[in-house]
């Protein structure tokens, strides 16, 4: 898989351990959490759950590229309202004229 570089505020699929792939945002971690050492990652706040964890960069796809792929392995309702989310997310920066980083 091509390495993609990933910023703030960027939409994105985070896999973590047993869980399928979740969809969320790409955030500025809280000043007081230090960052894993090891394998690059950056913090991610889920759409539906309001978790957040360190994800592997390996772990990470771009939200918009994967979502009709990642739909379609996961008919999950709490998945359902995640997915519904992150589109409600987008529609509301939409109106307010914002550019969200969709990748």
């Amino acid at each position: 898989m091509a390495t993609v570089h990933l910023r703030i505020g960027d939409l994105v699929w985070g896999k973590l351990g047993r869980y399928p792939p979740w969809p969320g945002k790409v955030v500025s971690p809280p000043k007081d959490l230090k960052k894993p050492r090891g394998k690059k990652c950056h913090f991610v706040k889920f759409f539906g759950t309001e978790d957040h964890a360190w994800i592997k960069v390996e772990q990470l796809k771009p939200y918009h590229p994967h979502k009709e792929e990642m739909i379609k392995i996961n008919k999950g309702k709490r998945f359902q309202q995640a997915v519904d989310a992150v589109e409600e997310f987008l529609k509301k920066k939409e109106k307010q004229g914002g550019k969200e980083q969709v990748r």
